[in-house]
């Protein structure tokens, strides 16, 4: 039955969607044909090797007799991806995406053409950045619960929901949501606007000047109006939404008095939510999804939030380490003058790491 929901929804939007792919993400780059021969990094093949047998068969409905041919699918999709962006290569749950294309699709050209379609409605910084733009959500729209207002509460709340939002976006709902309605999902992660595709600028997607392409040369999948409509987002914010605030913040204490850093009750609230959901509800939960009004403002402030708390994190993690500190500064000085110095001057050479170099040119090309 949900093979046969799946079949139907994916009819009614193949050929806009492979098209929208040929035309926007593969369109300057390697098809697949060409893509799939080519020798990814050895890391990737055998990072991609061992995760195979996890690429989802039991989950998407595979039959024993099919699974080989499945995985060898699954395997060509990855490994053409790895070719085409060596510069993001192989990332666990990328397995569970791609499975859930392969079945969707049937073929691995088609396969590899959503599945770079999808990975293109993510921020260039990738899942992290996203992960902490629905943490800022969470925080401005529910400060009692998420905020600072929620006292001992908010330290376990912020690892948990952290942990889940990894498990639910690095496969792009794929294994989380029920096979049969991916689909549905991924519309809403698209924008949903069926065959009718804009570019938007920063200053466009906020309700000013004419529509235009923005983009970075080192960002070789441009932002558009669908990823600023902030279909992730939306999914994951009715999922957190749809806990009881008495459990959740119940769980949360019990963490802080525990001493778990992890919010490992909490985590397990929250992961409950998407376990075990059926077709009935998971649909309930995209029509709540799609109630649920983000402007192109909101998710690029909450964007630009994550990317902030991403590039702080980094900073720390060198300071502790050493590295990305400015030749003759490691060492701490008792001045204070002197002391801030030092630490404008390590922000400075951590911010140009090449990562952090490239989300600083997307927020200010889509922010200023």
């Amino acid at each position: 039955m949900e093979r046969r929901q799946l079949e139907l929804k994916w009819t009614t939007v193949r050929d806009t969607w492979l098209a929208l792919a040929a035309r926007t993400v593969l369109s300057d780059a390697t098809p697949f044909d060409v893509a799939s021969v080519r020798a990814p990094k050895a890391p990737d093949v055998d990072e991609i090797r061992t995760d195979l047998d996890r690429s989802g068969c039991a989950a998407f409905g595979v039959p024993v007799d099919m699974a080989a041919a499945h995985r060898d699918l699954v395997r060509r999709v990855l490994q053409a991806w790895c070719a085409l962006r060596p510069d993001i290569g192989y990332c666990q749950g990328m397995n569970l995406l791609a499975g859930a294309t392969v079945r969707v699709c049937g073929d691995a050209p088609g396969a590899f053409a959503l599945y770079a379609l999808l990975l293109s409605c993510l921020p260039p910084a990738g899942v992290v950045v996203e992960v902490g733009a629905l943490w800022h959500l969470l925080t401005t729209r529910f400060p009692r619960r998420f905020g600072k207002r929620a006292g001992a509460a908010a330290a376990p709340l912020r690892e948990a929901v952290g942990l889940v939002a990894l498990q639910w976006l690095c496969p792009l709902w794929a294994g989380v949501l029920p096979l049969g309605q991916l689909v549905a999902a991924w519309s809403l992660v698209l924008g949903d606007d069926g065959p009718n595709r804009t570019w938007a600028s920063g200053r466009a997607a906020r309700g000013g000047g004419p529509v235009e392409l923005t983009m970075h040369p080192q960002m070789q999948n441009p932002i558009s109006d669908r990823s600023l409509r902030g279909g992730n987002l939306r999914i994951a914010l009715a999922l957190i939404e749809g806990a009881h605030p008495d459990e959740l913040r119940s769980a949360a204490l019990a963490d802080a008095a525990a001493g778990d850093g992890g919010g490992g009750q909490t985590y397990n609230v929250l992961r409950q939510r998407a376990a075990g959901m059926d077709s009935a509800a998971t649909a309930s939960l995209l029509v709540t999804a799609r109630r649920i009004v983000l402007s192109g403002t909101e998710v690029l402030r909450a964007r630009a939030a994550g990317a902030a708390e991403l590039h702080a994190r980094r900073f720390e993690l060198g300071a502790m380490s050493g590295r990305g500190l400015p030749s003759g500064r490691a060492s701490a000085s008792s001045d204070a003058g002197a002391a801030a110095a030092t630490s404008v001057a390590a922000r400075q050479a951590a911010a140009q790491s090449s990562t952090d170099f490239v989300c600083s040119i997307w927020l200010s090309g889509l922010y200023c």
